[in-house]
């Protein structure tokens, strides 16, 4: 599916599809374009798809990953000051993004950042068994009331920030 505007959800959307099909099966926002997720919004995705493009996937409300075992993957910015469940698989941020909202990580369920800016800010807050893997780019931790992350693994990229990070995990 392409993108070319501006979309704002404010109910109930579903993101399925097999992630191999290129455009017909991943989502591509094209540059200058938002997907918006308000308040009152849901997005769920059903199965290991992934974005693509230049455009920004913004979420107020929630985002959920219940179905597929493998991994979603945010090609481009993604704005969070709402809550991203990750329930089945992965999610990667694979952009730059800005994170003052909550994630939740069911066990056997990772949340990675591998490559962009990350700018973790006020209103975020990390919960759930599953992992926070850091594999690249760089992390900002400017929450000034400090970042506490459960389970984080660190295999590459920077870690920077006026922010405190307490750690409590392997």
């Amino acid at each position: 599916s392409v993108l070319s505007g501006p979309l704002i959800n404010a109910g109930a959307l579903t993101w399925s599809g097999t992630g191999t099909g290129g455009n017909a099966d991943n989502l591509y926002i094209s540059s200058g374009w938002t997907l918006t997720n308000l308040a009152a919004g849901t997005v769920t995705i059903t199965s290991d798809v992934s974005t693509v493009g230049n455009g920004t996937f913004g979420n107020a409300g929630v985002v959920t990953k219940t179905g597929g075992t493998g991994t979603t993957t945010f090609n481009q910015t993604f704005a969070n000051s709402g809550t991203v469940n990750v329930q089945s698989g992965n999610i990667v941020f694979n952009d730059n993004s800005t994170q003052g909202g909550g994630v939740t990580i069911a066990s056997g369920s990772t949340v990675s950042f591998v490559a962009g800016t990350h700018t973790v800010v006020a209103g975020f807050s990390m919960t759930g068994p599953g992992s926070f893997v850091i594999n690249g780019g760089t992390v900002n931790f400017n929450n000034a009331g400090g970042s506490m992350l459960p389970n984080l693994t660190l295999m590459g990229g920077d870690l920077g920030g006026s922010g405190s990070v307490a750690i409590n995990g392997p």
